[in-house]
């Protein structure tokens, strides 16, 4: 039987590498060996932060707290993963465009433009 540890070793040096497919695969694996391992879910939600998929990367962060709550790991990877939803959740500013008088506006309308022109 493989330890859930040396396993989890194994997760880290493929997420040290970006080796991110592999990463997940082995942290899984971890977790399917010892379900209280909060280590194995911390590096897959951080893998998954790094990924963008930011449900599943919160939901393993969560997990890795609500398994050992002192471990302040568990907790800079759920702020990694909310850090990175409300990033993707934040509306663009639209970028100055110049209008036909060499003047800049960031109203996209066609009222701004024509009177700024």
């Amino acid at each position: 039987m493989r330890d859930a540890i040396a396993v989890f070793n194994h997760g880290v040096h493929h997420l040290s590498n970006s080796d991110y497919g592999h990463a997940v695969e082995v942290f899984t694996e971890a977790i399917e060996l010892d379900s209280t391992l909060a280590r194995a879910y911390n590096g897959r939600g951080a893998v998954y932060a790094l990924i963008s998929d930011i449900d599943k990367g919160i939901a393993d962060c969560t997990e890795g707290i609500r398994l050992d709550p002192r471990k302040a790991v568990s907790i800079v990877c759920a702020a990694s993963s909310s850090e990175r939803l409300a990033t993707r959740l934040r509306p663009k500013r639209a970028s100055p465009k110049p209008t036909n008088s060499g003047t800049f506006t960031n109203d996209p309308t066609p009222a701004a433009s024509a009177v700024a022109a």
